[in-house]
């Protein structure tokens, strides 16, 4: 099976070192608590940047992020 996993970084912590990924359900099923698969990293769960992480989330509902996304890709 070839893993299909979406990696984030510093975006999704507003700036600040951290990082997420995802994948397909079956795959992400293989992760713990659901499956034997147990994972962690220095910055996991790092109250500092998930807060930044959350702040920058309401920054962009507040400015339609994805609009603005759409805007900044066009002109580049």
């Amino acid at each position: 099976m070839k893993p299909d996993l979406t990696v984030l970084g510093k975006i999704i912590g507003g700036g600040l070192p951290v990082g997420a990924f995802g994948g397909r359900a079956e795959i992400m099923d293989q992760l713990s608590p659901d499956g034997p698969v147990y994972q962690a990293g220095t910055l996991s769960g790092n109250p500092i940047a998930m807060a930044a992480g959350l702040a920058q989330l309401h920054e962009l509902e507040r400015i339609d992020g994805w609009k603005f996304a759409r805007r900044v890709g066009r002109a580049i």
